[in-house]
């Protein structure tokens, strides 16, 4: 095995790993952010709805749902990055969401760009630098999948 093919395992491993962290961070911000009824009561003012306390159970269970699939996904992924780093066990289906996950950070980033005055800078300025850093680590494992891989496929020739 060449110490080329054995740095990018490393490397795939270390992402996956990275994927799940940020997965669990991101989870316990938004529910400290979204636990606050006046944080929602602004969003919801800012988005020019009629907001009643039924609107806003909903908008909370929504993101509720919305963050328990999002990590869920992300946890899947950075599992499988993981063992296909150690075990050297391929999977197609997280790739595809790997790349998924890619799309909404690149999504979620591009957000902050048109964000209004008022929300709380601390708190966008926090928010953007965590999906810029998901981002990255999300780069990173596609890379490093993508080395191995490819390093992979030389030797079998």
């Amino acid at each position: 095995m060449s110490s080329q093919l054995r740095r990018y395992q490393d490397y795939l491993a270390v992402s996956g790993t990275g994927v799940i962290v940020f997965s669990f961070w991101s989870l316990i911000k938004t529910l400290v952010y979204y636990i606050r009824p006046a944080a929602i009561m602004k969003m919801l003012e800012s988005m020019d709805l009629t907001y009643s306390k039924k609107d806003m159970a909903r908008y909370m269970l929504f993101m509720l749902a919305y963050m328990v699939v999002i990590t869920a996904v992300r946890i899947y992924v950075g599992r499988c990055a993981i063992i296909e780093g150690r075990a050297g066990k391929k999977g197609i289906i997280y790739v595809f969401l790997a790349f998924c996950l890619l799309a909404e950070s690149i999504y979620t980033i591009t957000g902050y760009i048109d964000i209004e005055e008022g929300i709380g800078t601390d708190i966008i300025i926090s928010s953007f630098l965590e999906e810029l850093v998901s981002f990255l680590i999300n780069c990173d494992l596609l890379f490093s999948l993508w080395k191995v891989r490819s390093i992979e496929r030389r030797q079998k020739q």
